[in-house]
């Protein structure tokens, strides 16, 4: 699986920053994830982007994030030094816990994101 979607001899991108659109397309779906809402939605993705001081904009509507733009944007993540992968998928974590509740489509995407930006997937359970 992960063969399709990396090379590992890429060069690792330092900064979050620079991926910072494809950060916001993948809170934004995990934000959704978690809730039918949109100002629950929206105020989770803020939670997020804030905790990875990344610029204040309002969650991408759900209609402009397909699974392909999903796709691409983990394997852009992925590239990121190892620090700033974990730090990232931290932040996906917590916006899945912040009801206290992981639905199990909440737990299928962060499976999903960890197995392509290749960090180790905690037992939701104990959190």
């Amino acid at each position: 699986l992960l063969g399709k979607y990396q090379s590992h001899r890429a060069k690792k991108i330092k900064n979050i920053n620079i991926l910072k659109n494809d950060c916001y397309k993948v809170l934004s779906m995990v934000s959704y994830m978690g809730t039918y809402n949109l100002e629950e939605a929206n105020n989770w993705f803020q939670l997020a982007i804030n905790s990875l001081n990344l610029k204040k904009i309002n969650i991408i509507p759900k209609k402009e994030v397909t699974y392909k733009d999903f796709k691409n944007s983990l394997i852009k993540i992925n590239q990121l030094k190892e620090s700033d992968k974990k730090f990232f998928f931290r932040s996906c974590i917590d916006m899945v816990l912040i009801d206290s509740k992981v639905k199990v489509e909440e737990n299928e995407i962060l499976r999903f994101i960890a197995e392509v930006i290749e960090v180790p997937m905690p037992n939701l359970v104990h959190f």
